[in-house]
């Protein structure tokens, strides 16, 4: 897995959408470590722009967001047409079948129950990449 993920790690830009600091801290570390570029956002405002402005590779966004509904922001993404080149993986501590069915239907390619580990995360992010370069589902 190592191997793969150092292929994908030159061209991949990541934006993680999460209001827990220190889970998005974790997150990065995680990512970081395979040498991806990240982006890390908080609030609405700064939200709007970058999806307007930047297309990262892949989001990873939780489901509650303050000001903001995850499932929502997918949703104006998709809208939009911002979804067109990049892939969602919605993050949340409510694994419940209707969340991970909305998040599907919103847009979102994956979903992440909290906590997770590394190799969970690692494992979703390189699955969603290898399938956008390989010609897998786009939304």
């Amino acid at each position: 897995m190592v191997k793969t993920i150092n292929k994908l790690k030159t061209i991949d830009r990541i934006c993680i959408v999460e209001p827990d600091a220190l889970l998005a801290d974790y997150m990065s570390l995680i990512l970081e470590e395979f040498g991806f570029k990240l982006d890390i956002l908080y609030e609405k405002s700064e939200i709007k722009k970058y999806v307007a402005t930047k297309i990262p590779r892949l989001y990873l966004i939780d489901v509650f967001l303050p000001e903001w509904n995850g499932l929502e922001l997918i949703s104006f993404m998709k809208d939009e047409g911002f979804l067109d080149k990049t892939r969602v993986i919605m993050v949340s501590s409510f694994g419940y079948q209707e969340v991970v069915q909305q998040a599907i239907l919103s847009g979102a390619s994956d979903f992440i129950l909290k906590p997770f580990d590394k190799i969970t995360l690692l494992t979703k992010v390189k699955t969603q990449l290898m399938e956008r370069y390989h010609g897998g589902n786009q939304h």
